[in-house]
């Protein structure tokens, strides 16, 4: 009869748990190198293009590619920055970020060694649905 008294505690735990780890997740710190993520639209796959990546530490974001090299200042409470007097929006989710210009733009993706998905970007093999 006493172990079915401790079976009602753990739901309880579970959802404590839960909790603790939603609050961690957002408040996970951004900081890292971010790739860019493009479409093989013929195999409907996504892979990495390690030659234009950002870089994120503290509260800047520095985009950088084989041409160019820009910086910017991330305002973590709207979620956007300023990038050559265009304000941009971001969303991040577990190791991904996408880089939003308006409410038309689908946006740009950007995967980094945190994302879930990072070893199938590296060999091409996530696939997509249009």
């Amino acid at each position: 009869m006493k172990k079915k008294k401790y079976l009602i505690f753990i739901p309880l735990v579970l959802i404590i748990i839960s909790f603790f780890g939603i609050i961690l997740h957002r408040d996970e710190p951004l900081n890292g190198r971010y790739y860019l993520i493009k479409k093989n639209r013929s195999q409907h796959t996504e892979y990495l293009d390690k030659s234009i990546y950002i870089d994120i530490v503290d509260n800047k974001i520095n985009f950088t590619s084989d041409e160019y090299r820009e910086s910017a200042t991330l305002n973590f409470e709207e979620k956007t920055f300023e990038l050559n007097g265009e304000k941009m929006f971001y969303n991040y989710n577990t190791g991904e970020i996408i880089i939003i210009r308006d409410k038309n733009d689908p946006g740009t993706e950007y995967a980094s060694k945190k994302s879930p998905f990072f070893s199938g970007y590296e060999s091409g093999t996530v696939k997509y649905k249009d």
